[in-house]
């Protein structure tokens, strides 16, 4: 099999694109990429192989902010993207704990947007590191679907959702993808736990 040129991407050439390949349409004025973190107490080896091929493939991206999760797989998961950014010659992210979007009126579009607006500008990619049901509920109210919408979205660990704001983060996102796990090629969770919830 041939491998597909996109850019430079760190995904095999079995794998779907790469969820931060720019198509031919209108250039995003902000890009939020929502990470999932682990839910465990400690990393596992596993989780810890996961974080770092999330971290890898978000190195593809300039990351201007990561707001994260106090919990210490969150924290541990933000570490890991930051380290890797400034690897692949950016610069280190800007880090905001969660209650900057926590805050927010849950299930409300004006919510989150206005909390987005206050850590990031025109042209920004801003990364969100949080549970799956911050994940979710940033997910249903960028999209306006409000709190009904949340239970919409399966959400699995270190797994990636993209989100662009075409004309800001006060108007609606285009969803470019949620739950991408590709990038983790052999190191997706095994069948049976994905079975076990």
């Amino acid at each position: 099999m041939r491998a597909r040129d996109d850019g430079g991407s760190r995904l095999s050439a079995d794998s779907p694109e790469s969820p931060f390949k720019v198509g031919d349409g209108r250039k995003a004025a902000v890009r939020l990429v929502l990470v999932m973190a682990s839910e465990e107490e400690r990393l596992s080896p596993l989780g810890r192989v996961q974080v770092r091929k999330t971290a890898e493939l978000l190195m593809d991206a300039k990351i201007s902010t990561i707001v994260c999760a106090d919990a210490p797989c969150a924290r541990d998961t933000a570490e890991e993207i930051g380290m890797l950014q400034e690897l692949a010659g950016h610069a280190r992210p800007r880090l905001h704990g969660l209650e900057t979007i926590e805050d927010a009126p849950q299930g409300t579009a004006g919510g989150t947007h206005a909390h987005l607006k206050a850590v990031c500008g025109q042209g920004d990619t801003l990364v969100v590191v949080g549970d799956a049901s911050m994940v979710a509920s940033v997910l249903a109210d960028s999209t306006h679907m409000g709190e009904q919408g949340m239970g919409s979205f399966r959400i699995d660990a270190c797994s990636i959702s993209v989100l662009e704001f075409p004309d800001g983060v006060e108007c609606r996102a285009v969803v470019k993808c949620t739950n991408y796990t590709a990038h983790f090629g052999r190191f997706a969770a095994p069948l049976a736990a994905l079975v076990d919830r």
